[in-house]
C-alpha cells in the first residue's frame, strides 16, 4: 500500500490501551509512540475518544499537526498531511465460535482458518470432544460470539454428523456479543451436499453465509476463501455494532483490520524480504 501523504497515524486500539505511532513516510521514520485508555465500554461507550487521546499525545509528544484545530474526542478530523490507519482487538477482539465435525480434521482446518483470519477462538465443538450434547449446548448459549464457523465433512461424506452440530448449533442458539436483535453471522464452509439443509435449519437464526468447503478431501485444505470471509464480515458486522467504530471507519485510509491479521501482513511483507523469520507477539494487559 503506497501512503501518499507525508505522515501516517496508526493506532492499535486494544481491549484496555490503544496504542499509537507516528511515522515520517518520505524518511520511513518513526517518530513517537503513545499510549491511551480504551473507552470502548462503559461508561464511555465510545472508541474514538481514546483514539483522539492517542493522536493528541503524539502531537504534543513529535510536534506534527495530526487532529485539525476543530477535533475534538467525539469528532475526529486529521491534519491533511495525515494518513490514518488503525488495527483493533478491543472487546476481546473477533470472538470466533468453531464446530466442526472431528477435532483432528475439519475442527482443526476451522482453527487454521480462524486464526488466520485474526480471530480469537472462544471455543471449538466437535463429535468427539468428549462432551455431552446437552453440555455442547449448555457451552454455546454462555458463549457471546462476533461470529461463527461451522464445517465438517469432505465433500459427498458425511452427512447425518454434519447436520447433527448444525442442530445443536440451532437449539443453542448463542446470543452476539454487542446485540440481541442482530443476527450472528455464520460461516458454513462443510460438506457441499449438505448446503440445503444447512439453509433450512439455521437461516431463520443465523446470517448464513455459504462458502467453499474448508477440508473437500482429507488430502485438500482451502483456508483462503473463508479468511477473506471472516475479515470481510468482522469490517462489515462486528465493526458495525462495536460502540464509535462507524466513525473510525469513515476516518482510515484502508480497511480496519483484526490486530492479529495486522500482525500477519506484516510477517508476509517481512517475509518477502528475509525468508528466516521468526515473531513473538507478546501482548499488553494479558
Amino acid at each position: 500500500m503506497a501512503l501518499s501523504k507525508p505522515y501516517c497515524f496508526i493506532t492499535d486500539i486494544g481491549s484496555t490501551t490503544t496504542k499509537g505511532i507516528l511515522i515520517d513516510v518520505n524518511n520511513q521514520k518513526l517518530l513517537g509512540i503513545s499510549h491511551a485508555d480504551t473507552t470502548v465500554e462503559e461508561p464511555i461507550n465510545d472508541v474514538n475518544i481514546g483514539v483522539y487521546n492517542a493522536a493528541l499525545e503524539l502531537q504534543q509528544q513529535c510536534s506534527v499537526p495530526i487532529l485539525q484545530p476543530s477535533a475534538s474526542p467525539e469528532s475526529i478530523s486529521f491534519d491533511s498531511e495525515i494518513s490514518y490507519l488503525s488495527t483493533s482487538s478491543a472487546g476481546g477482539g473477533l470472538q470466533i465460535l468453531v464446530i466442526g465435525l472431528t477435532l483432528f480434521d475439519s475442527a482443526s482446518s476451522a482453527k487454521r482458518a480462524a486464526y488466520g483470519a485474526g480471530g480469537v477462538i472462544l471455543d471449538v465443538f466437535a463429535i468427539d470432544d468428549k462432551r455431552k450434547t446437552v453440555e455442547q449446548m449448555q457451552a454455546m448459549r454462555n458463549l457471546r460470539p462476533d461470529m461463527i464457523l461451522v464445517c465438517g465433512g469432505t465433500d459427498g461424506g458425511a452427512l447425518s454428523t454434519v447436520l447433527r452440530m448444525a442442530e445443536i448449533l440451532r437449539i443453542a442458539k448463542p446470543l452476539p456479543k454487542y446485540s440481541t436483535s442482530t443476527k450472528i453471522p455464520t460461516i458454513y464452509a462443510g460438506n457441499k451436499d449438505a448446503v440445503n439443509m444447512i439453509k433450512s435449519m439455521i437461516t431463520r437464526d443465523f446470517d448464513l453465509h455459504i462458502l467453499p468447503n474448508l477440508r473437500p478431501s482429507l488430502q485438500e485444505e482451502k483456508l483462503k476463501p473463508t479468511q477473506e470471509k471472516i475479515q470481510g464480515l468482522f469490517m462489515e458486522n462486528v465493526m458495525e455494532r462495536a460502540p464509535g467504530y462507524s466513525k473510525i471507519k469513515n476516518l482510515v485510509s484502508e480497511a480496519i483490520l483484526p490486530t492479529p491479521a495486522g500482525l500477519l501482513r506484516s510477517m508476509q511483507n517481512l517475509g518477502l524480504e528475509d525468508k528466516n523469520l521468526i515473531a513473538f507477539d507478546i501482548g499488553g494487559a494479558t
